[in-house]
């Protein structure tokens, strides 16, 4: 009976272990929490029947691998689960060390501290306490920016060194401590595996550096795939804007001609002169007037597919500005895009667009009604959308702020979105 008790006791601590680890320090989202709990209460149901034919101590990682495919299953963010791997591998290593501890204290060898198995139960609750602690932090200083998509290539590699590390671990524990009075040996061997444990944190922190520049890599190139498009597409609403202006300074020329020809009663002509007309005027469309036209071409495009949403410009953007067009695109394209597919899903389909020139600051003020309230964590907007690619927005607006020495900040109030983009020496005197 107490084998039985013993084996419940460790998987529900190993479980709420894994739990702990992944949902706290990992931030693993659970989405199907009902499925989690039903799991939980036949995977347990399974290790009490199976204790009563096999004693579950000599084989308890079997409890780390049942929590993690429960957990799995449970979840969406499968790439998640990998970092939980690891850092239940490291927890593992980690209860080897306070076993170190154990036996240091209690002048215990190894073959003892093995046998009385009973050891192993606050061990394990010692190192729940620490993730505990560990996750309470977390839960208070969490990014919820931290991408989680370690390489298997690093995940392997861990593996494998946590494995030959056990190893090593293992046999220090038997040779260090075999002698009871043997001082010496016994604190060199607390000493080498604190010093595994300590290997193991560098190492992980290593990998995610590792991997986060990683990430950082390829996001900067899809980032630039995307402003480099982003800017041609401009580029060409532009040229399409220069033949609307060229169109209407022509416009009295065409109706002088038209005008001719109906005198001359040259109708024929006439009628392929209107039709001809009538086809340009269907690619023209008023539009607003910003003092820029990459900008202009940028904002009309937009309005145009928002046909239903109401624009309100101030001001006017000054013609001796020293941003670059593709600075000029970044920033008005994202923050009038983000405007206007907020406004349209909200009953008030209105939007404000201030421009603001003080000597040689420059102020943008973007501001719409919406129904969702943003999640805002340090000035930082953290979106809800899980699309590939989205989210570069607020980023390339950063981005494009920080290296012109600008600001960049954002506010919601009584359902009023607004963001703001102050530069302060970007107009040439």
């Amino acid at each position: 009976m107490s084998d039985i008790i013993f084996n419940l006791v460790s998987y529900f601590i190993e479980f709420a272990r894994v739990l702990f680890i992944s949902i706290y320090l990992i931030q693993i989202k659970v989405d199907y929490k009902k499925k989690l709990f039903i799991g939980f209460i036949i995977s347990l149901l399974l290790v009490g029947i199976a204790s009563h034919y096999v004693f579950l101590y000599d084989i308890s990682f079997v409890f780390d691998i049942v929590a993690l495919i429960l957990l799995f299953i449970s979840t969406s963010e499968k790439k998640k689960i990998r970092i939980s791997i690891i850092a239940n591998i490291g927890i593992i290593i980690f209860d080897m060390c306070f076993g170190s501890v154990i036996m240091f204290i209690l002048q215990l060898n190894p073959d003892i501290f093995l046998k009385n198995y009973w050891l192993y139960i606050p061990v394990n609750c010692l190192t729940f306490i620490v993730i505990v602690i560990m996750s309470l932090l977390c839960m208070k200083w969490r990014n919820k920016s931290m991408e989680y998509d370690i390489s298997k290539k690093y995940i392997l590699i861990f593996i494998i060194g946590s494995l030959f590390l056990g190893c090593f671990i293992t046999c220090i524990q038997y040779i260090g401590f075999a002698q009871k009075n043997d001082f010496v040996s016994r604190f060199a061997t607390l000493g080498l595996t604190v010093s595994s444990i300590i290997f193991v944190v560098v190492t992980f922190l290593l990998i995610l550096n590792k991997n986060k520049n990683e990430h950082l890599k390829r996001e900067m190139k899809t980032n630039e795939k995307l402003l480099k498009s982003q800017e041609e597409y401009y580029m060409m609403l532009l040229e399409k804007e220069e033949e609307t202006k060229k169109f209407r300074y022509d416009i009295q020329n065409h109706i002088y001609c038209m005008h001719t020809l109906l005198n001359n009663k040259n109708y024929n002509e006439l009628d392929r002169y209107f039709k001809r007309i009538n086809s340009d005027l269907k690619n023209l469309k008023g539009g607003i007037h910003t003092g820029n036209s990459l900008v202009d071409a940028i904002v009309n495009n937009i309005k145009n597919k928002y046909i239903d949403v109401k624009i309100n410009w101030k001001g006017n953007i000054p013609i001796n500005i020293s941003l670059s067009s593709m600075d000029l695109c970044t920033i008005f394209s994202n923050l009038i895009s983000n405007a206007f597919e907020a406004t349209c899903q909200t009953d008030k389909k209105e939007i404000n667009i201030s421009i603001k020139v003080v000597e040689t600051k420059l102020l943008i003020v973007v501001s719409n009604y919406t129904n969702n309230t943003p999640h805002i964590i340090d000035g930082t907007l953290i979106s809800s959308k899980k699309e590939k690619n989205h989210g570069y927005g607020i980023k390339n607006i950063k981005r494009c702020v920080e290296d012109n020495n600008g600001s960049f900040n954002i506010m919601f109030a009584d359902n009023i979105f607004t963001a703001e983009v102050l530069f302060y020496d970007v107009l040439e005197v």
